[in-house]
């Protein structure tokens, strides 16, 4: 019998033994259900996924199909520039600029802007400035900040976009192929950026969390 248990419904030995009778078995079987029904979701949110990052890649899909032109809102950001990074680095700076915001008291919200230095897909070696949005009412005026951090002011921009839903580590394959769209097509007006609206930081389900990619253009 529980042998049974460990075997068909993957019980630890523990809690086998904690079983005394078959009416005792309520709490860890649902316990157990309810693993498996997360992992379920997990399994379909990644299968989604998958078949939607094919189709985008390998499909020659018309990638103006996936763009849609969105206006930037002016923003107070929270500045910081990292030479020679890696793409797969990005989040843990955002990780350190929070903890300097949170040690500087500097109110902001809960998304970030990075923007690419430099022309061109470089996942390694490349150049950017990675922020923090701050919240509206800021009074940048009553801060002395470090010399490797400022404040600057984004302007309202125009800019086609892509929203990605998924985990950051596929980003950059995303960026490779919208890059290659935008110079070929010659529309760049500005430095391609990422607005970070969900992330690690704020959920821990990786298939949900969101980036918007920008290619600013010109002014209609």
């Amino acid at each position: 019998f529980r042998l049974t248990l460990i075997h068909n419904f993957g019980l630890t030995l523990s809690q086998v033994k904690s079983v005394k009778s078959k009416n005792r078995l309520d709490r860890p079987l649902m316990h157990r259900l309810k693993q498996l029904r997360e992992e379920i979701n997990e399994r379909k949110k990644e299968y989604t996924f998958l078949t939607h990052m094919q189709a985008f890649m390998f499909f020659n899909r018309d990638v103006s199909l996936d763009l849609t032109t969105i206006y930037f809102a002016p923003s107070t950001l929270f500045c910081t520039i990292v030479e020679n990074c890696r793409y797969d680095q990005i989040n843990g700076v955002i990780y350190l600029l929070k903890k300097k915001a949170e040690e500087l008291r500097i109110p902001v919200i809960d998304e970030q802007m990075v923007f690419y230095l430099e022309e061109g897909y470089r996942p390694q070696g490349t150049k950017l400035e990675i922020s923090l949005i701050c919240r509206q009412d800021i009074e940048v005026s009553r801060y002395r900040l470090p010399r490797e951090y400022y404040f600057k002011t984004y302007p309202k921009t125009r800019a086609l976009s892509y929203t990605y839903t998924g985990p950051f580590q596929y980003l950059t394959f995303m960026h490779k192929k919208l890059q290659e769209y935008v110079y070929a097509k010659k529309l760049l007006k500005g430095h391609i950026l990422d607005l970070h609206k969900k992330g690690p930081w704020n959920s821990s389900i990786e298939y949900e969390h969101v980036t918007v990619l920008g290619f600013p253009i010109a002014s209609s």
